[in-house]
Protein backbone atom coordinates (compact mmCIF):
# COMPACT_ATOMS: atom_id res chain seq x y z
CA UNK A 1 0.00 0.00 0.00
CA UNK A 2 0.84 3.25 -0.49
CA UNK A 3 4.26 2.54 -2.84
CA UNK A 4 5.32 0.14 0.03
CA UNK A 5 5.26 2.78 3.06
CA UNK A 6 2.12 0.86 4.04
CA UNK A 7 1.12 -2.65 4.64
CA UNK A 8 -1.91 -4.31 5.66
CA UNK A 9 -3.29 -7.37 7.32
CA UNK A 10 -6.81 -9.08 8.16
CA UNK A 11 -7.20 -12.02 10.35
CA UNK A 12 -10.67 -14.00 10.74
CA UNK A 13 -11.06 -16.89 13.09
CA UNK A 14 -14.54 -18.81 13.56
CA UNK A 15 -15.55 -20.85 16.47
CA UNK A 16 -18.59 -23.71 15.55
CA UNK A 17 -20.44 -21.91 18.50
CA UNK A 18 -20.24 -18.64 17.36
CA UNK A 19 -19.42 -17.07 20.79
CA UNK A 20 -15.50 -16.74 20.41
CA UNK A 21 -15.53 -15.59 17.02
CA UNK A 22 -12.76 -12.79 16.29
CA UNK A 23 -12.10 -10.51 13.28
CA UNK A 24 -8.39 -8.11 13.24
CA UNK A 25 -7.60 -5.56 10.94
CA UNK A 26 -4.12 -4.37 10.93
CA UNK A 27 -2.63 -1.38 9.35
CA UNK A 28 1.55 -1.20 9.55
CA UNK A 29 3.18 2.22 8.48
CA UNK A 30 6.28 3.44 8.66
CA UNK A 31 9.50 4.92 7.14
CA UNK A 32 13.24 5.57 7.83
CA UNK A 33 13.34 6.11 11.22
CA UNK A 34 10.30 4.87 12.86
CA UNK A 35 7.14 2.38 12.76
CA UNK A 36 3.62 2.66 13.67
CA UNK A 37 0.32 -0.19 13.61
CA UNK A 38 -3.16 0.32 14.02
CA UNK A 39 -5.68 -2.48 14.90
CA UNK A 40 -9.63 -2.64 14.72
CA UNK A 41 -11.21 -6.05 15.64
CA UNK A 42 -14.11 -7.59 16.98
CA UNK A 43 -13.65 -10.13 19.63
CA UNK A 44 -16.17 -12.03 22.10
CA UNK A 45 -18.94 -9.68 21.04
CA UNK A 46 -17.05 -5.75 21.48
CA UNK A 47 -15.22 -3.70 19.92
CA UNK A 48 -10.78 -3.73 20.13
CA UNK A 49 -8.73 -0.71 19.23
CA UNK A 50 -5.22 -0.75 19.90
CA UNK A 51 -2.38 1.42 18.60
CA UNK A 52 1.68 1.38 18.48
CA UNK A 53 4.60 3.90 17.54
CA UNK A 54 8.36 3.07 18.00
CA UNK A 55 10.44 5.96 17.19
CA UNK A 56 14.73 6.38 16.54
CA UNK A 57 15.78 8.90 18.83
CA UNK A 58 19.33 7.88 17.54
CA UNK A 59 21.40 4.74 16.07
CA UNK A 60 21.51 3.32 19.37
CA UNK A 61 18.69 4.13 21.25
CA UNK A 62 14.58 3.65 20.35
CA UNK A 63 11.52 4.67 22.23
CA UNK A 64 7.84 3.92 21.57
CA UNK A 65 4.72 2.92 23.32
CA UNK A 66 1.60 1.32 22.70
CA UNK A 67 -2.29 1.69 23.71
CA UNK A 68 -5.23 -0.80 24.01
CA UNK A 69 -9.05 -0.43 24.51
CA UNK A 70 -11.02 -3.96 25.02
CA UNK A 71 -14.74 -3.16 24.67
CA UNK A 72 -15.86 -6.25 26.07
CA UNK A 73 -14.87 -5.37 29.51
CA UNK A 74 -13.97 -1.70 28.87
CA UNK A 75 -10.23 -2.68 29.42
CA UNK A 76 -7.54 0.45 28.62
CA UNK A 77 -4.43 -0.45 28.23
CA UNK A 78 -0.96 0.88 27.69
CA UNK A 79 2.62 -0.30 27.76
CA UNK A 80 6.36 2.10 27.04
CA UNK A 81 9.30 0.77 25.95
CA UNK A 82 12.89 1.99 25.26
CA UNK A 83 15.57 0.02 23.83
CA UNK A 84 19.21 0.48 24.15
CA UNK A 85 21.74 -1.09 22.03
CA UNK A 86 24.90 -1.51 23.54
CA UNK A 87 28.20 -1.74 20.95
CA UNK A 88 30.02 -4.46 20.36
CA UNK A 89 33.12 -4.97 22.88
CA UNK A 90 36.37 -5.91 22.33
CA UNK A 91 36.27 -9.85 21.19
CA UNK A 92 32.11 -9.71 20.67
CA UNK A 93 32.61 -11.13 17.24
CA UNK A 94 35.88 -12.82 17.61
CA UNK A 95 38.21 -9.88 15.72
CA UNK A 96 39.67 -8.99 18.89
CA UNK A 97 40.46 -12.34 20.27
CA UNK A 98 43.56 -13.72 20.57
CA UNK A 99 45.11 -15.85 18.45
CA UNK A 100 45.05 -19.50 19.69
Amino acid sequence: LLGGLAMGKIQVSLSSEGQNDMVQGDLDVGAQTWTANLKYGSMGGANMFGCNYLQSVSPRLQMGGEGMYIGANGALMSSYTAKLLFPDGPGADGGDAPAA
